[in-house]
């Protein structure tokens, strides 16, 4: 979960009332619903009983919500602690395209609200080369797990096959984008396909996940993405098929990693702190 599903749970829990809920969080009903359901099905049970007239929390969602506001506590505790502190110098990161494009921005505007001292040094490319790079203090990559000492899990991001709901011709929906990723990645998404005959006619080959995005957007054809590269696929428009294999989703792991010695530093650690906030780690890892 994420730090707006503990804001959107906590919200519920309050005001036992979902259009108040979205009122409060400046969200349609319907965004607040949906994103319930995905939480639910996260946690495998109900946390609310829906009426005419108000949310009721099961024991499970008592729990759930406990858990919530513990987690958005330390959220700002961590907050009000990092204003008391003086951390500065540099942090080099190296930072694979998908990361990068759709999970460092936000991320990295908060670190330097915070530590305004912090000189940032940043690299980014495919994960195959974040891999080796030589001379940073935190890789965040996607694949295999790196060998670094220090290593740990993000939370999975889930994959999609995204495509317009209503084409202008039967031919985009037999043209399938890929962007150039690691061969595991793409085997796990050939044998989705396999599974499902999805057999598309043709293959394009981008170099990086927005332009596949783009591509899907103006009805070209029809891409794999994960959930962290979703936002500006309205609903009504595009179909979000999740990937199963064996009941299981088909996701991305996305790894946090440290040189020897640098996870003592203190700009390094304000950074895996402020990650773990926003993008919890793995209990998996």
């Amino acid at each position: 979960m994420k730090v707006n599903d503990y804001e959107l749970i906590r919200a519920l829990a309050d005001y036992r009332s979902m259009r108040i809920a979205a009122t409060k969080l400046y969200l349609s009903q319907p965004a607040i619903s949906q994103r319930l359901k995905h939480i639910e099905a996260l946690w495998d049970t109900t946390l609310f009983i829906r009426s005419a007239k108000e949310l009721t929390l099961t024991p499970e969602g008592e729990k759930v919500v406990a858990y919530a506001r513990e987690h958005l506590e330390r959220e700002e505790n961590l907050r009000q602690s990092l204003k008391s502190t003086g951390v500065s110098g540099t942090l080099s990161l190296a930072v694979s395209t998908v990361v990068s494009q759709y999970t460092l921005p936000s991320l990295l505007q908060a670190y330097l609200r915070e530590y305004p001292d912090v000189k940032i040094e940043l690299t980014t490319g495919l994960s195959q080369d974040i891999r080796s790079a030589k001379n940073v203090h935190i890789k965040l990559l996607r694949g295999e797990k790196p060998a670094e000492q220090f290593v740990q899990a993000l939370e999975p991001d889930p994959l999609y096959l995204m495509e317009q709901r209503h084409t202008s011709s039967r031919a985009n929906s037999q043209v399938l984008i890929q962007f150039k990723s690691d061969a595991s990645y793409q085997a796990a998404i050939d044998e989705w396909l396999m599974a499902n005959e999805r057999f598309p006619e043709q293959t394009i080959v981008v170099d990086q996940i927005e332009t596949s995005k783009q591509l899907v957007l103006h009805g070209i054809g029809m891409a794999v993405l994960p959930e962290s590269s979703l936002k500006g696929f309205h609903e009504s428009e595009y179909s979000r098929t999740p990937l199963l294999l064996d009941n299981k989703p088909l996701t991305r792991p996305t790894w946090v990693s440290c040189t020897k010695g640098a996870e003592h530093l203190p700009q390094v650690v304000a950074f895996l702190e402020l990650l773990d906030v926003s993008f919890p780690l793995s209990q998996n890892s």
